[in-house]
């Protein structure tokens, strides 16, 4: 079966939720991933084991838990082909893997490669014969042409050309001519191509540029897109959070715009806490040790930082306030809303707040930005409690 859907790879699990087998399934859960790419095999030796521990096993019972399929990969060098593959079979089989990923690069551009390449392959399907199997590497093969990449597609289902946009901004033109090449090669083989989720030196790839590569993905009626790699996209959080939210087959990631009446569930939340008068409500429905909140030109970081300016807030700026959110839009995990608030010792009529919801639980808050003026009790009527009605359009995040 060829993949569908969106796919990320899994390179080394120990860099990912600090190699937490359940938390890493729920985050790729949550980005609505279909199947995640892990490295099983490098040459001849197993992977990913950390400190003497194979993080694999766990990692792909968590992943089968949510519905993911666990793909397996391995970086092929052909120095010991036929060894090489019996390592690739024998990890497959023993996670029972649905799919296998071969990924191999500049070894096999030197001269006599070929049949290295031959020599794996042919073993690699004599103990994998039904198995989908996808070749991973340069994304132009008329750039590479001392890459025997017959050797290997010949016994692939399907390529997994690599679409790294490196230095340059046109993640759509070259996967455009990515897939017209590998058609070229091999005229009615699926191709599910790999984009940039990463960063090199001081280029990096933008949250703009994957919803670029993955719009193109799916207008071209591609199977599905992957990305390398899940710790640096998670690392470098605007572009895992562009990846998790955006809605393969059906529309670019989700804004929506609204009033009071269907507010996002952290807002729902926040707002029962902060009427709650108690300082730890809204407290625990932040990250517990990364989670910022920026009020006046200050940062605080970490449950105990925030708790202090929720206590200073409710218990003597605004004592016994009663808060109402008026309006809100939401663009992924990022929400903007306006507040009002009246207490026995001063009254908001104008907050203004951001809400940057955390990649790995989408239920607490990442990042808080607040802005608020407190004005004399009562100040705020009725009429000021009135909802603000957003304008028609997009609202800008």
């Amino acid at each position: 079966m060829i993949p569908q859907g969106k796919g990320m790879y899994l390179w080394q699990i120990k860099r990912v939720a600090g190699g937490d087998p359940n938390r890493i399934a729920r985050m790729s859960a949550n980005a609505r991933l279909t199947h995640v790419l892990i490295k099983v095999a490098d040459g001849k030796y197993s992977y990913n084991i950390t400190d003497g521990v194979d993080k694999v096993p766990a990692t792909v019972a968590a992943l089968r838990t949510y519905g993911i399929q666990p793909w397996g990969w391995q970086y092929v060098y052909g120095s010991d082909p036929v060894a090489e593959a019996k390592k690739a079979i024998e990890r497959v089989k023993q996670f029972n893997l649905p799919g296998f990923v071969v990924n191999a690069e500049g070894q096999f551009k030197a001269q006599g490669m070929y049949k290295a390449a031959k020599a794996y392959m042919k073993e690699l399907r004599k103990g994998l014969p039904n198995l989908p199997i996808a070749l991973s590497t340069y994304k132009y093969p008329t750039l590479h042409k001392d890459f025997p990449f017959l050797a290997f597609l010949d016994y692939c289902n399907f390529s997994m050309p690599q679409v790294y946009w490196i230095e340059l901004t046109n993640p759509a033109e070259q996967l455009v001519r990515s897939v017209s090449e590998y058609r070229s090669l091999k005229p009615n083989q699926p191709i599910v191509p790999t984009g940039s989720a990463f960063w090199l030196g001081d280029w990096s790839a933008t949250a703009q540029q994957v919803t670029e590569f993955l719009n193109k993905a799916r207008q071209m009626n591609l199977p599905g897109a992957n990305f390398w790699e899940m710790a640096t996209s998670i690392e470098r959080g605007e572009l895992w959070r562009t990846i998790r939210d955006y809605k393969w087959g059906t529309s670019d990631a989700p804004q929506t715009v609204g009033s009071t009446g269907d507010q996002p569930e952290i807002l729902r939340r926040y707002l029962d806490a902060l009427n709650t008068g108690d300082p730890s409500k809204p407290t625990v429905l932040y990250e517990k040790n990364v989670s910022t909140h920026t009020y006046d030109g200050e940062t605080r970081q970490g449950r105990t930082a925030i708790y202090a300016w929720y206590y200073n807030f409710l218990k003597k700026l605004l004592p016994a306030g009663r808060f109402k959110v008026t309006s809100y839009s939401q663009s992924g995990d990022t929400v903007k809303f306006s507040w009002g608030a009246n207490s026995t010792a001063g009254s908001v009529r104008r907050g203004k707040d951001t809400i940057v919801l955390s990649s790995e639980n989408p239920r607490q808050i990442n990042k808080h930005t607040t802005e608020f003026t407190i004005g004399d009790p009562k100040a705020m009527d009725s009429d000021a409690m009135e909802e603000e009605r957003p304008k028609a359009g997009p609202i800008p995040v």
